[in-house]
């Protein structure tokens, strides 16, 4: 996962969305920032404090690009094997307003390396991808117990993107 830092956002095949609808990654890659996070399961307690910190940093006006009101900096894209009707419950449930991919056959997965499983085998990854608007990966976040070390990271390049910490060179500068 850490190997792609700096190489092009891998696409997967089409998956269905919370709502049935196909989505096409290819459709956001290189041509907005996004944030690609993929978690073990909805309704669990770990994914839903997750996801539900990542909505509540998504309202907030750093989210927002200062040269387009209302437009957010990154796409949020989360990820789950989980069915499409288990994503629409999740989102439903919690008012998740982006996009949760069922990724049932876990393609996504694959395509991103992210195929490894944590606590005694039985749960898999929790990693976070944050691709800018050319397609590059640039920065990941490996953690299944802290789902706060995901959040601060989609906050932090929240603020590069929307140019909240001076220039990109000093904003990554200070993410090290």
């Amino acid at each position: 996962m850490s190997n792609l830092i700096g190489k092009s956002a891998p696409t997967f095949p089409v998956l269905k969305d919370q709502d049935g609808a196909d989505f096409d990654i290819s459709s956001v890659i290189g041509k907005e920032p996004c944030v690609i996070f993929f978690y073990p399961q909805a309704m669990t307690y770990g994914c839903t404090k997750e996801a539900c910190a990542i909505r509540d940093i998504s309202n907030k006006p750093t989210f927002l690009r200062a040269d387009s009101p209302g437009t957010q900096v990154m796409r949020i894209i989360g990820i789950s094997s989980d069915t499409h009707t288990k994503q629409k419950e999740f989102a439903t449930k919690h008012d998740l307003g982006y996009t949760l991919l069922a990724d049932t056959e876990k393609l996504a997965r694959k395509a991103y390396g992210v195929t490894g499983s944590t606590f005694l085998g039985l749960v898999p990854q929790r990693v976070t991808f944050i691709v800018d608007q050319q397609g590059t990966v640039k920065a990941t976040e490996d953690s299944s117990i802290s789902m706060a070390a995901h959040t601060k990271l989609v906050e932090k390049w929240a603020a590069v993107f929307a140019g909240q910490q001076g220039t990109q060179t000093q904003a990554i500068a200070n993410l090290s």
